[in-house]
């Protein structure tokens, strides 16, 4: 279970490092010089980035996965030992790995030859210290922004979040801040998905990303903003498994991310229509929303779609659809974490006391939940029967605490008659033994 998860963590910082890499487009010079700065920045060699690659294009993400026997060699170096290789990479961010290994056999830490880069790095990684993690990601080019649009469709989608309107206070509930979460199709405008929330979480954007996933195929390009519920590790892991390669536009640069703003501001026409109607749930706005995309949106010609509906422009568009099936969607959108179960009983993810159970009181446990959807999570623990657990409900009372076995009754203790056995063993040498003050 934990190898397995280990494996997952693996394959996703092989990708990210082969994310610069995954674009059809590239010449072979481009693609040469790509690996040659994807080397020097990881550490990695050209031989083992290009073997990735190759594995990656025939495989998918599960080409990335490491062998089992990777992992017994990575736990061969003692975890003091991986504590000083990071005090030496925070020391000088610049040391490579082999710099750090000469200096932990000049300073006596290990023996010459006994610790292999490859596997001093894999560490590095899997503790946030590889070269890759310590450098700020900078997106290639700082020019003006420029127009552009894709050809085909699904060569790249667009992301936003944006405020929508307020349910209004009724007598069961406050007034309610609600959002839309929207996916934009760059090549013809159409609206993959458009959902609407009362959070502006990753849950909102992840639970739209699959709606939009499944009505229309996967794309091969994300684009979005760099805002915390892109950049996290939720989004970038799905994208990671599917084969979507995310791009982030520059800092405060709206106008980089040209058709989802334009979508937005077009949006507000709907609120202002929206609001004339007084909804009371996110259901009524949903609703109303999917009506005016069809009836109103997907209605207007565009003269960049050469006078054609952006309905139109995506029905006609020629490129091929993927699809994939729903066992690889949810393996995408599954998470593993780990959490440790409090003194009640439960355990935090999202924000959220889960209720784990009394059994689990005090463990390390693996939660294994849909990110996109988080309305129950999957407890497991080796030698335990896993069990699905939902959010705590504070009740009036509280549960009776488990104890593994029954305690045992005893008139005696085992400590005390030890004790007293070894004494008189003692006493009974010392008997035998010679006082030199009686010669």
């Amino acid at each position: 279970m934990k190898s397995e998860k280990t494996r997952e963590a693996t394959a996703y910082a092989r990708a990210q490092i082969l994310n610069p890499l995954l674009s059809s487009e590239l010449d072979r010079s481009l693609r040469a010089h790509l690996l040659r700065e994807a080397s020097e920045k990881s550490g990695y060699s050209e031989r083992t980035l290009r073997r990735w690659l190759r594995a990656y294009e025939q495989e998918g993400f599960d080409g990335l996965l490491p062998a089992e026997r990777d992992l017994s060699a990575m736990r061969a170096i003692p975890e003091t030992i991986v504590d000083q290789a990071i005090i030496l990479r925070r020391e000088v961010p610049e040391r490579s790995v082999s710099d750090i290994i000469r200096l932990l056999e000049m300073e006596g830490w290990v023996e010459p030859g006994s610790v292999k880069r490859s596997t001093l790095q894999d560490q590095l990684y899997r503790r946030g210290y590889g070269t890759r993690q310590l450098n700020l990601y900078r997106s290639a080019g700082a020019g003006a922004a420029r127009r552009f649009q894709r050809r085909g469709r699904n060569d790249l989608w667009q992301a936003d979040i944006k405020y929508l309107m307020k349910l209004t206070t009724t007598v069961n509930r406050p007034a309610k801040q609600l959002y839309v979460s929207a996916f934009i199709d760059d090549a013809t405008r159409l609206v993959t998905g458009a959902r609407v929330y009362d959070q502006q979480d990753v849950h909102s954007v992840l639970d739209c990303f699959r709606y939009a996933l499944e009505a229309y195929g996967i794309p091969e390009r994300l684009y979005t903003d760099n805002g915390r519920v892109y950049i996290g590790k939720q989004l970038t892991s799905v994208c990671t498994k599917l084969g979507i390669k995310p791009l982030r536009a520059r800092p405060y640069a709206a106008q980089a991310k040209g058709k989802i703003e334009a979508f937005n501001k077009t949006l507000d026409k709907f609120v202002a229509e929206e609001k004339l109607e007084h909804p009371t749930s996110v259901e009524q706005v949903q609703h109303d929303l999917d009506c005016w995309l069809e009836s109103f949106y997907y209605t207007v010609k565009h003269s960049a779609l050469d006078g054609r509906t952006p309905r139109e422009a995506y029905e006609a568009n020629r490129k091929p659809q993927r699809f994939v099936t729903a066992d690889e969607l949810n393996r995408a959108f599954r998470m593993t974490e780990t959490r440790l179960v409090d003194k009640t009983g439960c355990l935090s993810l999202g924000g959220r006391k889960w209720e784990a159970g009394p059994e689990y009181i005090g463990l390390k446990v693996d939660v294994s939940f849909a990110s996109d959807n988080p309305k129950q999570l999957l407890v497991e623990y080796p030698g335990m029967e896993g069990k699905v657990v939902y959010e705590l409900v504070m009740g009036e009372h509280t549960i009776e605490r488990l104890v593994p076995q029954p305690f045992l009754n005893t008139d005696h203790s085992r400590l005390l008659e030890a004790a007293r056995q070894r004494k008189e063993e003692g006493d009974h040498d010392r008997q035998g033994a010679i006082r030199y003050k009686d010669i």
